[in-house]
């Protein structure tokens, strides 16, 4: 995600470890939802155009990939604001290139994508400024083509540390002109920007503790620590209300809740089909 204040740079980018946080976010969150496309995309067809917009490493392109026959000679294209988390190395149908999802694209890529996906990268443009993203995407698709958007919905709270990390965002995205609200919103700004069989599925993806996986249990406490240790980087150079000492506390905080207790990350998975005419 950007910060309003520099729409050049990626919300976490203090955050030391942030391609762990992906991936294991990528891990998590397939792994509850079964799939990483839920829009009823015919993948059976060779030859398809996908778009991950706010790709950062590129995880949700790579593990879509590996799902798919490799004989799909399918095109596969990432883009970001930054550079900063594209990997090294990957797969030759990848691309990866710069792009920020609040100015224009290009011209050549207009109308033709079977598949354009984004995914948590909402608040960074707000609630205003939601249903433009949402329509210069729209513009990316071929007619016919399909649109899917994975948004948190972090007003979900179980304990007191998820609860402080869940006002400390409300702070955060406040200082961008967003609010934590954004993905119950998606489903009906999809609507009325004329798409059709438009489709919404709600993960509760249980976090630490509750996670019935035991080997999900470490990965997705860690994860979610790791997310407020992001967080938590923002905050020092936000104008927010928690002390130095609080800000310090929350991630061994949010760790060990989630190790002990548990709790859900809510994911709304919205997707819509671009009118064939």
């Amino acid at each position: 995600m950007a910060n309003n204040k520099d729409t050049k740079r990626y919300l976490m980018e203090k955050n030391p470890e942030e391609a762990e946080r992906l991936a294991l976010a990528q891990e998590i969150i397939v792994d509850y939802m079964g799939k990483p496309v839920w829009a009823p995309i015919d993948f059976s067809k060779p030859g398809l155009k996908i778009l991950d917009s706010a790709t950062a490493s590129g995880v949700w392109l790579q593990d879509l990939e590996r799902t798919l026959p490799s004989e799909s000679n399918n095109t596969y294209i990432g883009t970001d604001l930054t550079p900063m988390f594209f990997p090294e190395k990957r797969s030759p149908a990848i691309t990866l290139s710069i792009q920020n999802i609040k100015e224009p694209w290009p011209e050549d890529w207009m109308n033709i994508f079977d598949l354009v996906h984004q995914r948590a990268a909402l608040p960074a443009v707000g609630n205003r400024g939601s249903p433009k993203v949402i329509s210069d995407l729209i513009g990316l698709a071929k007619p016919g083509g399909w649109i899917q958007f994975v948004e948190p919905d972090h007003s979900v709270v179980e304990g007191p540390a998820d609860r402080a990390f869940f006002y400390l965002l409300e702070e955060i995205f406040a200082t961008m002109d967003s609010d934590t609200d954004i993905a119950p919103r998606i489903e009906g700004w999809f609507q009325e920007a004329g798409l059709q069989s438009v489709g919404c599925k709600i993960f509760d993806v249980p976090l630490g503790a509750k996670n019935p996986k035991k080997e999900m249990q470490a990965k997705s406490a860690k994860f979610y620590a790791l997310g407020g240790n992001g967080v938590v980087q923002v905050a020092k150079n936000s104008p927010v209300s928690f002390s130095p000492e609080a800000l310090e506390n929350l991630v061994s905080d949010l760790q060990e809740e989630m190790s002990s207790k548990g709790g859900v990350l809510r994911l709304y998975c919205v997707w819509g089909q671009k009118p064939s005419v």
